[in-house]
Protein backbone atom coordinates (compact mmCIF):
# COMPACT_ATOMS: atom_id res chain seq x y z
CA UNK A 1 0.00 0.00 0.00
CA UNK A 2 2.95 2.43 0.67
CA UNK A 3 3.09 3.10 -3.43
CA UNK A 4 -0.62 2.92 -3.46
CA UNK A 5 -0.76 7.64 -3.84
CA UNK A 6 2.01 7.38 -6.36
CA UNK A 7 0.13 4.76 -8.70
CA UNK A 8 -2.83 7.12 -8.63
CA UNK A 9 -0.58 9.99 -9.47
CA UNK A 10 0.93 7.80 -12.24
CA UNK A 11 -2.69 6.93 -13.65
CA UNK A 12 -3.64 10.46 -13.50
CA UNK A 13 -0.69 11.63 -15.07
CA UNK A 14 -1.34 9.06 -18.22
CA UNK A 15 -5.07 9.61 -18.27
CA UNK A 16 -3.90 13.42 -19.39
CA UNK A 17 -1.23 12.28 -21.82
CA UNK A 18 -3.89 10.44 -23.54
CA UNK A 19 -6.39 13.21 -22.87
CA UNK A 20 -4.11 15.93 -24.27
CA UNK A 21 -3.42 15.41 -27.60
CA UNK A 22 -6.73 16.90 -29.23
CA UNK A 23 -5.84 17.74 -32.48
CA UNK A 24 -4.87 14.19 -34.54
CA UNK A 25 -7.39 13.37 -37.03
CA UNK A 26 -8.22 10.36 -35.41
CA UNK A 27 -9.14 12.33 -32.18
CA UNK A 28 -11.93 14.31 -34.31
CA UNK A 29 -12.86 11.10 -35.78
CA UNK A 30 -13.44 10.33 -31.99
CA UNK A 31 -14.81 13.21 -30.90
CA UNK A 32 -17.48 12.77 -33.30
CA UNK A 33 -18.53 9.72 -32.39
CA UNK A 34 -18.27 10.88 -28.38
CA UNK A 35 -20.29 14.04 -29.44
CA UNK A 36 -17.41 16.60 -27.70
CA UNK A 37 -16.37 19.40 -29.44
CA UNK A 38 -12.85 20.84 -29.60
CA UNK A 39 -12.12 24.37 -29.71
CA UNK A 40 -9.74 25.81 -31.28
CA UNK A 41 -9.07 28.76 -28.59
CA UNK A 42 -8.73 29.39 -24.80
CA UNK A 43 -12.04 29.48 -23.55
CA UNK A 44 -11.89 25.77 -22.84
CA UNK A 45 -9.37 25.74 -20.62
CA UNK A 46 -8.88 26.58 -17.11
CA UNK A 47 -6.37 26.64 -14.42
CA UNK A 48 -6.74 23.09 -12.52
CA UNK A 49 -6.04 25.23 -9.24
CA UNK A 50 -9.09 27.34 -9.98
CA UNK A 51 -11.10 23.82 -10.10
CA UNK A 52 -8.72 21.37 -7.83
CA UNK A 53 -7.35 23.97 -5.26
CA UNK A 54 -5.92 21.21 -3.01
CA UNK A 55 -3.90 19.44 -5.72
CA UNK A 56 -0.36 19.53 -5.58
CA UNK A 57 1.31 21.07 -8.25
CA UNK A 58 4.92 20.03 -9.04
CA UNK A 59 5.44 21.14 -12.74
CA UNK A 60 8.42 19.23 -13.36
CA UNK A 61 8.82 21.39 -17.03
CA UNK A 62 9.05 24.56 -15.11
CA UNK A 63 11.57 23.70 -13.03
CA UNK A 64 15.32 21.73 -14.27
CA UNK A 65 14.09 18.67 -12.68
CA UNK A 66 12.72 17.19 -15.56
CA UNK A 67 14.24 14.74 -18.38
CA UNK A 68 15.94 17.65 -20.03
CA UNK A 69 17.33 19.48 -16.71
CA UNK A 70 16.88 22.60 -17.62
CA UNK A 71 13.37 24.45 -17.96
CA UNK A 72 11.52 24.04 -20.79
CA UNK A 73 10.38 26.63 -23.33
CA UNK A 74 6.71 28.12 -23.07
CA UNK A 75 6.22 27.01 -18.59
CA UNK A 76 6.27 30.61 -17.64
CA UNK A 77 4.54 29.68 -14.38
CA UNK A 78 3.94 26.36 -12.70
CA UNK A 79 0.47 25.79 -13.63
CA UNK A 80 -1.73 23.14 -15.14
CA UNK A 81 -3.21 24.26 -18.04
CA UNK A 82 -6.71 21.52 -18.82
CA UNK A 83 -9.54 21.89 -20.78
CA UNK A 84 -12.36 22.37 -18.69
CA UNK A 85 -13.94 18.59 -18.84
CA UNK A 86 -10.38 16.93 -17.73
CA UNK A 87 -10.45 19.87 -14.78
CA UNK A 88 -14.03 18.84 -13.75
CA UNK A 89 -12.88 14.60 -14.11
CA UNK A 90 -10.14 15.48 -11.77
CA UNK A 91 -12.32 16.97 -9.18
CA UNK A 92 -14.75 14.37 -8.79
CA UNK A 93 -11.45 12.32 -8.29
CA UNK A 94 -9.81 14.34 -5.91
CA UNK A 95 -13.11 14.26 -4.26
CA UNK A 96 -13.07 10.57 -4.00
CA UNK A 97 -9.56 10.33 -2.91
CA UNK A 98 -10.22 13.37 -0.21
CA UNK A 99 -12.59 10.72 1.54
CA UNK A 100 -9.55 8.05 1.48
CA UNK A 101 -7.28 11.10 2.78
CA UNK A 102 -5.28 11.00 -0.30
CA UNK A 103 -4.75 14.45 -2.67
CA UNK A 104 -3.82 14.74 -6.43
CA UNK A 105 -0.14 15.35 -7.16
CA UNK A 106 0.03 16.73 -10.85
CA UNK A 107 3.83 16.62 -12.69
CA UNK A 108 2.49 17.63 -15.80
CA UNK A 109 -0.66 18.63 -17.37
CA UNK A 110 -0.15 20.64 -21.11
CA UNK A 111 2.76 20.62 -23.57
CA UNK A 112 2.90 23.88 -25.77
CA UNK A 113 4.39 23.90 -29.02
CA UNK A 114 7.40 25.50 -28.37
CA UNK A 115 7.98 22.99 -25.82
CA UNK A 116 7.32 20.15 -27.93
CA UNK A 117 10.40 21.93 -29.83
CA UNK A 118 12.26 22.31 -27.18
CA UNK A 119 12.12 18.43 -26.17
CA UNK A 120 13.08 17.36 -29.95
CA UNK A 121 16.19 19.88 -30.07
CA UNK A 122 17.30 18.18 -27.09
CA UNK A 123 16.74 15.24 -28.32
CA UNK A 124 18.74 15.23 -31.49
CA UNK A 125 21.63 16.35 -29.43
CA UNK A 126 22.51 12.80 -28.07
CA UNK A 127 25.27 13.97 -25.94
CA UNK A 128 23.23 16.00 -23.45
CA UNK A 129 22.48 13.21 -21.09
CA UNK A 130 22.63 15.32 -17.76
CA UNK A 131 19.26 13.73 -16.47
CA UNK A 132 20.04 9.93 -17.80
CA UNK A 133 20.52 8.33 -14.42
CA UNK A 134 17.54 10.37 -12.92
CA UNK A 135 14.81 10.18 -15.75
CA UNK A 136 15.82 7.14 -18.48
CA UNK A 137 18.88 5.04 -17.05
CA UNK A 138 18.08 2.08 -19.16
CA UNK A 139 17.17 3.74 -22.44
CA UNK A 140 19.52 4.78 -24.72
CA UNK A 141 19.04 8.59 -26.00
CA UNK A 142 19.30 7.77 -29.70
CA UNK A 143 16.95 5.60 -29.47
CA UNK A 144 14.22 8.09 -28.37
CA UNK A 145 12.70 9.33 -31.75
CA UNK A 146 12.91 5.69 -33.33
CA UNK A 147 10.87 3.94 -30.33
CA UNK A 148 8.50 6.75 -30.40
CA UNK A 149 8.80 8.84 -26.76
CA UNK A 150 9.53 11.85 -29.02
CA UNK A 151 8.36 12.24 -32.73
CA UNK A 152 9.95 14.79 -34.96
CA UNK A 153 7.80 17.07 -37.15
CA UNK A 154 8.60 18.52 -40.61
CA UNK A 155 8.76 22.14 -39.60
CA UNK A 156 10.85 21.95 -36.81
CA UNK A 157 14.11 23.17 -38.16
CA UNK A 158 12.35 26.48 -38.82
CA UNK A 159 10.64 26.43 -35.45
CA UNK A 160 13.54 25.09 -33.73
CA UNK A 161 15.55 28.57 -34.81
CA UNK A 162 12.57 30.46 -33.05
CA UNK A 163 12.84 29.12 -29.37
Amino acid sequence: MKNKPFKISMIIFLALCFLGNTNSPDSAAAADKDNITFSNDSSDFVLLSDIVPDAILEIRYYSTYNFVGERINSYDEPTALLTKEAATSLKEVSDELAKKGYRLKILDAYHPQKAVYHFEKWAKDVNDTKMKDYFYPNLDKSMLFEQGYILSHPDTQEAVRLI
